[in-house]
């Protein structure tokens, strides 16, 4: 059943583990009302497509279930709300880190680029590009947004005088959105202020400021990044059909095509 495995390269193996070991994260974090439903999402991860022979549980399964969380979960929280009452967002958030007061601003001087450099270098050890990122220009592509604003924007995020995260804004002309598409090209926030509405604020600040006149936000993420996946479709983005294809053109302009 399996076979398909012997046939792939070390790379796409390396692939396929992340992509089942974040099925199987996002499966594991399920809480509150979400540990009561049906996950065909989890087996959805398997190549072969089948429909699955379930027997709908009678109601007294179902308590015993719930009684035996109580059992090996004596001290988690308990939700109180019944699930048709239940306000979904804010009952998720009381099992997250409370939200911090964050501030976003458009880099203007180089007074952050050392930290803003040592992040970018965090963002592509922690979700490593499918080819070689040249690191040693960060530097320089820092000051060329700073100081060519309308190529780019640097957006920084901070708590006070903590410099929390970035985001790179990269805007162009798209005749399919009929006006400016603005490209998140690299979003990081670092790892003691995540999982505390950073990411979903930022996107709500771009909503109601508009950098660039923009008429609609794009992104890429990673297969295996379910989180980031989830935080993103849950704000309104989806995913297209088309592949994204990309070319780095050589030194020499007589190279190449």
């Amino acid at each position: 059943m399996d076979e398909d495995l012997e046939h792939l390269t070390e790379s796409q193996l390396i692939a396929e583990v992340k992509r089942l070991r974040a099925g199987i994260r996002e499966h594991r974090d399920s809480t509150g009302h979400d540990l009561c439903w049906h996950h065909p999402k989890l087996w959805g991860l398997l190549p072969e497509q089948v429909t699955p022979d379930v027997a709908v549980p009678a109601l007294r399964g179902c308590l015993r279930y719930r009684e035996s969380l109580d059992a090996q979960l004596p001290n988690a929280p308990r939700l109180t709300e019944e699930y048709e009452n239940l306000d979904k967002p804010a009952a998720s958030s009381r099992f997250q880190a409370p939200m911090i007061a964050v501030d976003f601003s458009t880099m203007s001087d180089l007074q952050h680029k050392e930290k803003l450099v040592t992040m970018m270098q965090a963002l592509y050890a922690e979700d490593k590009s499918e080819f070689p990122v040249d690191q040693s220009r960060f530097g320089i592509n820092v000051e060329c947004l700073a100081a060519n604003p309308s190529q780019g924007r640097i957006v920084l995020f901070r708590q006070g005088e903590l410099l929390c995260g970035y985001a790179l804004l990269i805007p162009y002309w798209s005749n399919e959105f009929g006006g400016t598409l603005l490209f998140v090209d690299e979003m990081f926030v670092i790892p003691e202020a995540r999982n505390r509405g950073m990411g979903r604020r930022f996107f709500k600040f771009l909503d109601q400021t508009r950098p660039f006149e923009a008429v609609a936000l794009a992104l890429e993420v990673s297969p295996g990044n379910a989180g980031a996946l989830r935080l993103y479709e849950s704000l309104g983005f989806r995913r297209q059909k088309n592949l994204v294809l990309t070319y780095s053109f050589t030194d020499d302009p007589t190279d190449g095509i």
